[in-house]
């Protein structure tokens, strides 16, 4: 399951990445907003689900320090 969440977390920040810099070609104009959005808020996820695997990482190890004192 770990494997499944790290991949769907990069592949929304390289999707996100990916969006944003294609939403500044003449070619996608037309759709110019909707894919700067769409890009942001996968960095946005990206971000929560970086954060929120660090915070659970920290408590794990700060839970496993105080059982031994």
């Amino acid at each position: 399951m770990d494997f499944i969440s790290g991949l769907f977390v990069d592949l929304s920040l390289l999707g996100g990445i990916v969006l944003f810099i294609m939403s500044f070609f003449k070619k996608y104009e037309k759709y110019r907003y909707k894919m700067m959005i769409v890009g942001v808020a996968l960095i946005v996820i990206w971000i929560a689900f970086v954060d929120t695997a660090s915070l659970q990482e920290a408590y794990r190890e700060g839970y496993e320090a105080a059982q031994g004192i």
